[in-house]
């Protein structure tokens, strides 16, 4: 399996007592790529027939949340 190279960042920011703002982002840079393959084969990953088993990497995800806390 190739190479990749992932941007995650996270921010949470505090106004007064109760509120909190939380920005999360990961994979910012949208690359593409295969993640572990399947861990229940031991030595190499792929068969007899070369098929490798896999999780893709999942492309840019922002994620926003405002709280208030009681």
């Amino acid at each position: 399996m190739g190479t990749y190279n992932t941007l995650d960042f996270g921010v949470v920011a505090n106004y007064t007592d109760h509120w909190e703002l939380r920005v999360q982002g990961t994979n910012m840079t949208n690359e593409l790529g295969l993640t572990e393959s399947n861990s229940r084969i031991f030595g190499a990953a792929s068969g007899g027939s070369g098929v490798i088993l896999a999780r893709p990497l999942e492309g840019r995800e922002v994620n926003v949340t405002l709280k208030y806390q009681f």
